[in-house]
């Protein structure tokens, strides 16, 4: 047998090693072969409960690659080339370390990077949140659409007391057995935040430290950086990668008490009410492994209790100002929203002077108020 033959051979092997390979789904997840003792491996995390697993440089598909390209170039050089056997044997090697070293990159690089160990919070259908998306009928089933991990998702589901729920019902599960989700009704649980604090404290059942979501993704909004906190939430400047725009994320802390959520759920449904110039947008209300959240408008410059504690402010500004709460209270007045808690920490003035009202977490909904063209 000459040297082109034993190119040629191995060049075949090489390739139908690399064709069941790609048949199997992906190299990595071919057996080894047992032939890479003291020989680094690169170890790396499988979404389904966080084990870990090495990946070995020898490996299924770096094998393939190694003999399809040794020996495709080894049996070129000898077939239409005039070089001297070792060095043309030289060539080969290279070549085919090239080759697995390339396929070995991929496979670290495209496909394990994007194997991350998940959370068991991530996929903990307890305390999700969600709507009857298909009406469930008395001591039968129906369907519930909720968001985890930014993906809308559905559910056969039943009422956890065998009662019919209509259509469009804020529901939260109660539990989960054989893949249906048992529900009640938002409004009738005694203590909404129970559902939060199931989902988001810390295993000991206290509410924990919240993690830091800077350079993380939540639903479809890159976190950029944190801007601040209080005592009921989180902000975080972020980019929505659909639009392409700057947002504001406020996440809820991780709650003690049923009074800071209502008072979140209060905020979102004020601010979505409300369409004013001067009165900050709200974009989004959605949830995440971190808590539930708001996609506000991104603001730049600072609250009337930091312009005020800087310098006075001149007479024409003030009046200015003062302008602006009052068209943007008025405007919410007219809707029939009393915010209750205007004070300069909830006043934004942007670099521009505009004046937005922020934080409408104590609003009432007052009908009274409500002008008859609303």
């Amino acid at each position: 047998m000459t040297w082109a033959n034993v190119y040629l051979l191995c060049f075949v092997v090489g390739f139908i090693l690399s064709l069941l390979s790609v048949l199997s789904g992906s190299a990595h997840h071919v057996p080894h072969l047992g032939l890479h003792h003291g020989v680094p491996h690169v170890h790396i995390g499988h979404a389904h409960g966080g084990g870990r697993s090495g990946l070995s440089i020898i490996n299924f598909g770096t094998i393939a690659a190694f003999l399809a390209w040794f020996g495709g170039t080894g049996y070129l050089l000898t077939e239409y080339s005039a070089l001297w056997f070792f060095t043309a044997l030289a060539l080969s090697v290279a070549s085919g370390i090239a080759g697995a070293s390339l396929v070995f990159w991929f496979l670290v690089k495209v496909l394990v990077e994007q194997e991350h160990p998940l959370d068991p919070e991530d996929y903990r259908m307890v305390g999700v949140v969600g709507k009857v998306s298909s009406t469930i009928r008395r001591d039968g089933t129906g369907e519930v659409i909720f968001t985890q991990e930014g993906v809308h998702r559905g559910v056969a589901a039943r009422s956890e007391d065998g009662a019919e729920i209509a259509v469009g019902t804020e529901v939260a599960v109660a539990r989960y057995e054989n893949a249906i989700a048992y529900v009640k009704p938002w409004a009738e649980l005694d203590d909404p935040s129970a559902s939060w604090r199931r989902k988001f404290a810390a295993a000991t059942g206290e509410p924990g430290e919240p993690k830091p979501l800077t350079g993380t993704i939540v639903s479809h909004y890159r976190v950029l950086e944190k801007l601040g906190d209080g005592g009921m939430g989180v902000v975080y400047r972020a980019e929505d990668t659909r639009l392409g725009r700057t947002v504001a994320l406020k996440f809820l802390q991780p709650v003690r008490d049923a009074s800071a959520l209502e008072r979140f759920v209060r905020e979102a449904r004020a601010a979505s009410a409300l369409n004013h110039p001067n009165i900050c947008t709200l974009y989004d209300v959605d949830e995440s492994p971190g808590g539930p959240f708001l996609a506000m408008e991104y603001l730049e410059g600072q609250s009337l209790r930091e312009k005020i504690d800087r310098q006075p402010m001149a007479l024409g500004e003030l009046l200015d100002v003062g302008i602006q709460i009052a068209d943007a209270l008025d405007a919410a007045h007219a809707t029939g929203i009393v915010h209750r808690d205007i004070k300069p920490a909830n006043i934004f003035v942007t670099v521009r002077g505009q004046v937005k009202v922020l934080d409408f977490g104590l609003a009432k909904l007052d009908r009274r108020r409500r002008s008859p063209s609303s």
